[in-house]
């Protein structure tokens, strides 16, 4: 299993990765913002060959990897975090890759309070500093949800079981 694990600060992304890691003992790989001095060809070939590294992993050696972050993150948080985001028109292309590597994606996604109040307590550990920065992050996680037809998990209401036995849809996206 390869899993896309996509996330507003505060959202509960590491309470759900280590409940997975507990389960079913995961390969983590975590992403950082990428530098402003990244091009969009440097950005795409980056994610491509990670993609990659992660279906080798899962199919050939049959670990089930979790990658912390990815392309969608880079839409949501890029204008917050440098000066604009690398990916804006490329998503279908990254989705379609994603479909093809039987990727996974899932977007940690309990209601707006729960995020602000758990990203209050952390604050000095957040990568946004400002409520209305993580509000429109998180405006821009509904919005792909919606228009790709990404899966979701609220860790206030969903089981982790239902992501680990299939009944929830990770690979059902829209591209």
């Amino acid at each position: 299993m390869i899993l896309i694990l996509e996330v507003p600060d505060g959202a509960g992304k590491t309470k759900l990765a280590k409940a997975i890691n507990r389960e079913i003992c995961t390969y983590y790989i975590h992403n950082d913002i990428p530098p402003e001095s990244i091009s969009k060809v440097q950005y795409y070939a980056a994610t491509a060959d990670q993609l990659w590294k992660a279906y080798v992993r899962s199919n050939i050696i049959g670990d089930n990897v979790i990658i912390d972050r990815s392309f969608l993150s880079e839409i949501a948080y890029g204008r917050h975090t440098h000066t604009g985001d690398v990916v804006t028109g490329e998503t279908r292309t990254y989705l379609k890759l994603c479909k093809d590597f039987k990727v996974g994606i899932l977007v940690c996604l309990p209601d707006l309070k729960v995020c602000i109040a758990n990203w209050a307590k952390r604050l000095e550990e957040e990568l946004l500093k400002k409520e209305g920065q993580l509000r429109e992050v998180y405006t821009s996680y509904q919005w792909m949800v919606d228009t790709y037809h990404l899966a979701t998990y609220d860790y206030t209401k969903d089981l982790v079981d239902e992501l680990l036995d299939g009944r929830k849809d990770l690979y059902g996206y829209l591209f």
